[in-house]
């Protein structure tokens, strides 16, 4: 179980946030808040989801302390590089869009704390389009759908296809033809190949 707590200066991101995370399997949101999370009272964290909206990105200036060992996970406006760069030297694992779906949200929150850092594919590859700025495959070659992604986060975690079965509700055998077209699509034969070719793409970078 991930124990995620959000924060964000506005009451309405964190509300939109909570209620993305909360129906995700193996999450669970340990509490939110407003800018300052060093109070010792917060609760034990794994994950820090840290919300920028518009003209906020200054406030990564003054990254509050982060309870615990919990990695940091940023999401704010776009174009995500203005801030990316400030985001990570203060030691974020994620640097995204505010406004990613609550499955992209899902699959990229899988992969901060399967230990991966997560970029926007725009930070990595250079292409404007937008599609290329979300959590997806967003080049020339086949494009993963929502399920595969959700699969290939898993993959980098570690699990193995009964582990997949169960954290995603879904039957061996859907995972087993998930993978096979997952390995299609990325052109590999191995999990590991697979993994590499998402951080290739800037899906997930190590």
């Amino acid at each position: 179980m991930t124990r995620v707590l959000v924060v964000a200066r506005s009451r309405e991101v964190r509300t939109r946030l909570e209620a993305a995370l909360a129906r995700r399997p193996g999450v669970f949101v340990a509490g939110a808040a407003g800018w300052t999370v060093n109070d010792d009272a917060q609760p034990h964290a794994d994950v820090v989801l840290l919300a920028l909206e518009e003209g906020e990105a200054p406030l990564l200036e003054q990254r509050p302390t982060l309870p615990g060992a919990a990695c940091l996970m940023v999401l704010g406006p776009e174009p995500v590089e203005r801030w990316a760069s400030e985001a990570l030297r203060r030691g974020a694992r994620a640097a995204l869009p505010l406004d990613l779906s609550p499955a992209e949200l899902g699959v990229a929150l899988d992969a901060v704390a399967a230990g991966l850092a997560v970029l926007s594919p725009h930070l990595a590859t250079g292409t404007r389009s937008r599609s290329a700025r979300r959590v997806t495959a967003g080049d020339s070659r086949q494009p993963l759908s929502q399920r595969e992604l959700e699969i290939l986060s898993c993959l980098a975690a570690g699990l193995g296809n009964k582990a997949i079965a169960a954290r995603l509700g879904i039957s061996g055998h859907t995972v087993k033809t998930h993978v096979v077209s997952l390995f299609e699509k990325l052109g590999v034969s191995t999990r590991a190949e697979a993994v590499a070719a998402g951080v290739q793409r800037g899906i997930l970078m190590l």
